[in-house]
């Protein structure tokens, strides 16, 4: 953790989600579940409740930057232009909405704030929106630590990604239910492989999916990235070498497709580059950091 030390915050950007009720329910944009809705079926109960919670969150974030003298810029995760300039970034959601913003994000401090935390995930956001109105002043007055988070640096056929993912990278094929059928090099090593596809992490994702699939939470200070091959299919084949591992600093991970649709997602499922057949991808560790605002 590094204490902050630029200066009083003064220039503020909210960053928040739409919840699955405005998604799916206002306008009646899913018939069934809008039916659902109407006759307060028990399954919707925590549609209705988390969506409650996280307007009443945004509002309230606002209004107290307001009272501080402060207007903060508000835009939707999904209509994001550009978030140069801002001294500090506010996030709104649970860590969803905080991994798609820092897509996004360049040199400029984050913040998350869990607006729902009955219902979402938030163990990258430093507050949930009941211990804000205690932290704020102390949060504009610069008074608070930071947190470097390591990225992963992805090149496609040589071309570098203008996206660097902080939590973790999938590489699968485009259906989930098809055979992922690659070739992966690493440590002077190199396999043909047929399985569910690769997952690479940053610590920071270590606890996260690849760490549910059989990988190891990594200690914090630790930069390396991980890789693990999900479900590999050997047959009859010789034992696969490479099927899990850590990546240090100078070395890459490079995987050729061997399939004419697949997908690397990064940091979930909304942000992905499809990839043919042939196409080569090299992952390795940013110089690149987000820093991340912590109170602990």
């Amino acid at each position: 953790m590094i204490p902050h030390q630029s200066g009083p915050i003064k220039k503020v950007c909210i960053v928040y989600k739409n919840t699955f009720f405005q998604n799916h329910v206002v306008g009646k944009k899913n018939k069934k579940l809008f039916d659902f809705i109407k006759r307060k079926h028990p399954l919707t109960k925590p549609i209705e409740s988390s969506h409650k919670m996280h307007v009443l969150a945004v509002q309230k974030v606002i209004q107290l930057l307001l009272k501080r003298g402060i207007h903060p810029k508000v835009s939707q995760r999904t209509r994001i232009t550009s978030l140069e300039g801002y001294d500090l970034i506010i996030t709104i959601g649970g860590d969803g909405t905080l991994l798609r913003t820092c897509h996004h994000i360049h040199n400029q401090l984050v913040l998350g704030i869990n607006s729902a935390p009955q219902h979402s995930v938030g163990a990258l956001c430093a507050l949930v929106i009941d211990q804000l109105e205690k932290k704020l002043d102390d949060i504009l007055q610069g008074n608070f630590l930071t947190k470097k988070i390591q990225r992963i640096r992805i090149k496609i056929n040589n071309k570098h990604l203008p996206v660097e993912p902080i939590n973790d990278v999938l590489y699968t094929s485009i259906s989930p239910a098809a055979t992922s059928r690659y070739i992966i090099s690493h440590d002077r090593i190199k396999e043909e492989h047929k399985s569910s596809g690769i997952w690479i992490a940053t610590q920071t994702g270590s606890s996260a999916a690849i760490n549910a699939a059989g990988g190891l939470k990594q200690h914090p200070l630790d930069i390396r990235l991980q890789y693990l091959i999900r479900e590999p299919y050997q047959g009859t084949f010789n034992p696969y070498r490479l099927t899990r591992g850590f990546i240090n600093r100078g070395e890459q991970l490079k995987i050729v497709s061997k399939m004419t649709r697949s997908c690397l997602y990064l940091d979930g499922p909304t942000k992905f580059f499809t990839l043919d057949y042939g196409d080569r991808v090299a992952l390795d560790i940013s110089n690149k950091v987000l820093n991340l605002v912590t109170l602990t």
